[in-house]
């Protein structure tokens, strides 16, 4: 985020130089190239991460039945094992991460967008 900064600002001066800014916007394309990549990898870490939680909290354990009760099944019944107190922790540092890291660049690239005065996913706008 740094970097984006610090070509945004240099953007001023090659403006006020040259009367244009591609310089500046080609660095800015690549540094949004380079943030989409860096961000795409690290959603589908946290996605696989949320996954592995899902398919813990799905196990299907057995339902262990007390003779002395006198319940009886006929067929072996069982029950989901549920978010465990270290799974429910993990989830939610999941979504504080997607929070902070989505929400800053979100910020950061959204700023540049309008002094750009072009829209993010557009061509020559990082998309």
């Amino acid at each position: 985020m740094d970097a984006v900064n610090a070509v945004a600002e240099l953007r001023t001066l090659e403006l006020a130089a040259y009367g244009k800014d591609e310089q500046s916007a080609a660095q800015l394309d690549g540094l949004a190239l380079q943030a989409k990549d860096l961000m795409t990898r690290a959603v589908k870490d946290l996605k696989g991460q949320a996954e592995k939680c899902n398919q813990r909290a799905n196990d299907l354990l057995p339902v262990q039945l007390n003779p002395n009760a006198g319940v009886a099944s006929p067929v072996q019944l069982y029950y989901k094992k549920g978010l465990e107190a270290n799974m429910q922790k993990e989830l939610k540092g999941i979504i504080s991460d997607c929070k902070q890291d989505c929400g800053g660049s979100e910020a950061v690239f959204g700023d540049l967008q309008i002094r750009r005065g072009c829209v993010w996913g557009s061509r020559g706008c990082g998309g």
